[in-house]
């Protein structure tokens, strides 16, 4: 995605009947319009998906992007069905605090438009990292794979189940590599426990 500067895709929640990507909130000031920067344009040729919104970046690291028309953007890649009826890509322990059943050692993959998908080791949900604006956040958590610039805000799995977003990592290729990654479920307590995901059978 682009806008004055490049970071990732991420999550895509909703609240209130809103859609909204999460992505880290380093990457945009608040207001900034975001577009994809692969020219690749919705059904009715815009390229613009929305706006930055809900700005955290001193002791948390995400932000959202008010999208503009979520209908016109559609998922691609595998469809997977669900135990809900007739229900395509609906994840029911989406925003359910996966860290919290996570282990040492689980798989977890994480994706970035530098790196794009790779898989590595969870090693634990209470790292912190401080940027180069002496910023300090905490709680995050931290997987053994390595990132690279442009990775920010790119959406991390555990298996069915939506983890959060890239926010920093190792991108020195001599160095074993890891990622750190703001919790989804960070969002989830900061709007109230309001937050809903998003049913792709419905576009």
């Amino acid at each position: 995605m682009g806008g004055g500067g490049r970071c990732s895709a991420g999550i895509m929640i909703q609240q209130a009947g809103q859609a909204y990507l999460m992505t880290a909130g380093h990457c945009w000031d608040e207001g900034t319009v975001i577009r994809r920067d692969d020219s690749w344009p919705d059904q009715w040729g815009n390229t613009r998906i929305g706006v930055v919104t809900n700005r955290h970046n001193v002791t948390e690291d995400y932000e959202l992007i008010r999208v503009d028309n979520p209908r016109a953007w559609h998922p691609t890649g595998k469809m997977i069905k669900t135990d809900v009826a007739n229900v395509y890509n609906y994840y029911n322990g989406y925003v359910a605090d996966p860290q919290s059943e996570m282990e040492k050692g689980d798989w977890t993959c994480a994706s970035g438009m530098a790196s794009g998908w790779r898989c590595g080791m969870f090693d634990t949900a209470e790292a912190s990292m401080t940027d180069g604006d002496r910023r300090t956040t905490e709680h995050l958590i931290k997987v053994d794979v390595r990132s690279a610039a442009g990775d920010s805000g790119g959406a991390v799995i555990y298996g069915t189940k939506a983890v959060g977003t890239v926010v920093g990592g190792a991108t020195d290729p001599m160095n074993p590599g890891y990622t750190y990654i703001q919790p989804l479920f960070t969002v989830v307590r900061d709007f109230g426990y309001t937050i809903s995901t998003v049913d792709w059978a419905q576009w």
